[in-house]
């Protein structure tokens, strides 16, 4: 099982910071958080444990987005997509690159 209090103590250093900085630089974020690497994971974890691993993460990154925006006073919104997109380049695909561009389509008509 995925260790719940391990992620959040790492959370800050694998994708928080990354975070504050476009957060801090871009005048209008948009943020698409990207697992990579997913064959290796997928190996070692069932699919429940994996989407609670991405539910966590990504309410993580929720609530230290409302953080930034309440403190900063030239952000007004921070758009993320509203899930975490799975890559392996092991497991590319039509499919996953249709997706994938799904998403991006999404994203840019946000």
């Amino acid at each position: 099982q995925i260790d719940h209090s391990m992620q959040v103590n790492t959370y800050f250093q694998h994708i928080g910071t990354f975070l504050e900085c476009v957060c801090e630089y871009c005048c209008t974020p948009i943020i698409l958080l990207t697992a990579t690497q997913m064959d290796m994971i997928n190996k070692q974890r069932t699919s429940i444990e994996i989407q609670n691993w991405k539910k966590i993460i990504h309410s993580e990154a929720m609530n230290q987005i409302r953080s930034i925006t309440k403190r900063s006073k030239s952000i007004k919104k921070v758009f993320i997509l509203g899930e975490i997109i799975e890559s392996s380049s092991e497991e590319a695909s039509k499919s996953s690159l249709e997706t994938l561009s799904t998403k991006l389509v999404e994203i840019c008509r946000h």
